[in-house]
This record gives C-alpha cells, structure tokens and sequence, in this order.
C-alpha cells in the first residue's frame, strides 16, 4: 500500500513539473510567439525590422527596378524581390547571379526561367489569360556587381 503512495506521489510530482516547466518555457517567448498566424502586415514589419532597404537604380522607361531587401551573408549577396508578377530571392556568389525560391502571385505563373548561376539569372511571369485574351509578362532579370544583386523587372509586351 506504502509503495502505491509513492508511485502516485512521485508520478503527480513529474506531471506538476513537466506542466510547470511548459507554461514557463511557453510564456518566456512573450511577443515571438503570438499563438497565432501573422497577418502579411505583421510579416512584412517583422522583415522590414530586419533588412534593410536597397536603393533603387535608373533603367529605360519601360523597365522598373525595384527597392529588394538586402540580406548579406559572409560568402554571397542575398535580395529578396517582389514585382508586378510574383517574387524570388537574388543571390550572388562569384559575381554570378541566381535566382530561387520563385513565387508568381495570384492569377501568374512562372512561364520560363534561366536560374543560374550565370552572369544574368532571370524569370518570366505570365499572367493567366482567363480566356480573356493575352496576359501580361513580366521579364525578372539579377545582375551582379561584385556580390551586390541588381534586380530589374521589365514588362514583356
């Protein structure tokens, strides 16, 4: 009977500190972790906290080149891009550009792409025609200059 005690005991004992020990951990990551998923707005100030903003660069009047965030790392330049058709991560490395983790936006799609490494990486986002004739292109073409990513979009008529 004295042991059954004891088991009980020491067993509500461990259950009494693993659940402590969990809210502790839970509560210690405060804002971090707001038990719920972030809206786009919430994403986009957490990642504009931690990237800064590239400068954008002129170009022909029919082409934009956009403001990437910049993310450097030790061995390449890496610039995350959003256009007119979806957006991707710009990486250098060696001073020859790549391009990965495409994502066309709603209604595109990514019709071509040469992902390198070259010395000019690029995509090609199509919009879905919908029956409704023709949709717009938009050409996404990263340069390097040394291990600085130069991201420039051209609509493709």
């Amino acid at each position: 009977m004295r042991r059954g005690l004891l088991i009980t005991a020491g067993w509500v004992t461990a259950v009494a500190t693993a659940t402590v020990l969990g809210f502790t951990a839970v509560s210690s990551l405060g804002d971090e972790f707001p038990g719920r998923p972030l809206s786009r707005q919430e994403v986009e100030d957490r990642l504009a906290q931690t990237t800064p903003t590239a400068q954008p660069s002129s170009s022909p009047s029919s082409s934009a080149v956009a403001s990437p965030t910049a993310s450097p790392s030790a061995s390449s330049a890496r610039r995350h891009f959003t256009g007119s058709g979806g957006s991707l991560w710009a990486t250098c490395r060696n001073g020859l550009a790549s391009v990965e983790g495409i994502t066309p936006k709603t209604g595109f799609r990514l019709d071509e792409s040469q992902r390198g490494p070259a010395r000019t990486a690029w995509v090609k986002f199509k919009q879905d025609g919908g029956g409704h004739g023709r949709g717009q292109e938009f050409l996404v073409s990263v340069t390097c200059d040394g291990s600085t990513a130069t991201v420039t979009e051209t609509k493709d008529d």
